[in-house]
């Protein structure tokens, strides 16, 4: 199983958009879970990742989407743990 970490807040225009389309892809693929995390409620853990703008996106490896994003450049970046 890889974990997908999703930061968001309640403020955030793009948040919703992207948390669509990253629960779409994870509920297509067993191999993947998702986490969503609110950053104004859970303020140590975006500290502990040194998140400094939502949304953002850590894959399994990593590796860091900040901002809004497209469902196919989300499958892009995820194929591999696809």
């Amino acid at each position: 199983m890889h974990k997908i970490l999703y930061f968001k807040s309640k403020t955030c225009n793009w948040c919703p958009f992207v948390e669509s389309i990253l629960k779409k892809i994870v509920s297509e693929k067993s191999t993947l879970e998702l986490e969503v995390i609110d950053i104004e409620e859970n303020y140590e853990i975006a500290e502990k990742y040194n998140i400094i703008a939502v949304p953002t996106i850590i894959l399994p490896n990593s590796t860091k989407i900040v901002g809004a994003t497209d469902e196919t450049f989300l499958r892009q970046q995820l194929s591999f743990f696809l």
